[in-house]
């Protein structure tokens, strides 16, 4: 009985300790504006926004630091064309990546081949991108790679980019 009772009083030490390790979930969402001067060519062309990560505001309501962070992933990545003279049929594909200073370019969500029209599309953001190192330094750059199906002879596209995000607190 003595036994029993100790093994019992262990297992509930180490499942106390363990549920106190729970990181607290968060979503949040981002809006940058990428643009690109023209003339765009056929194949990849990339647009650019710089983004300045303010943990202040990442949470709304609630101010939080850098050593806070367990992880960022992505949830949902959203692309609406801001231009009525190209839409996504002028597109073969549609493609999101993310560079910092102190981090590499990495791929975060692609959609290949786009099937519809119109000027906004959801992409398909990929599970294993850790967003971290991003938002742990002052700012990095969106770079959306729009593959043109043919030449574009227009001055600029602007693509507003629309990122959901997951974020894991310790």
């Amino acid at each position: 009985m003595t036994r029993i009772l100790s093994t019992l009083s262990t297992a509930l030490i180490i499942l106390s300790l363990t549920s106190c390790g729970a990181s607290e979930q968060q979503s949040s969402s981002i809006e940058v504006n990428t643009t690109a001067e023209g003339p765009f060519f056929m194949g990849a062309n990339s647009l650019i926004a710089d983004y300045e990560v303010s943990l202040d505001n990442l949470i709304e309501g609630r101010s939080i630091k850098a050593e806070e962070i367990h992880s960022i992933q992505l949830s949902g990545v959203s692309v609406t064309l801001d231009d009525d003279s190209l839409t996504l049929a002028d597109m073969n594909s549609v493609t999101l990546q993310l560079v910092g200073k102190d981090a590499p370019m990495t791929t975060v969500a692609v959609r290949n081949p786009i099937s519809e029209g119109g000027q906004s599309t959801t992409l398909v953001a990929s599970d294993e991108a850790d967003l971290t190192p991003y938002f742990k330094d002052s700012k990095f750059t969106f770079v959306l790679d729009l593959d043109f199906k043919d030449d574009a002879y227009v001055d600029q596209v602007n693509a507003s980019v629309k990122v959901d995000l997951t974020i894991s607190l310790k």
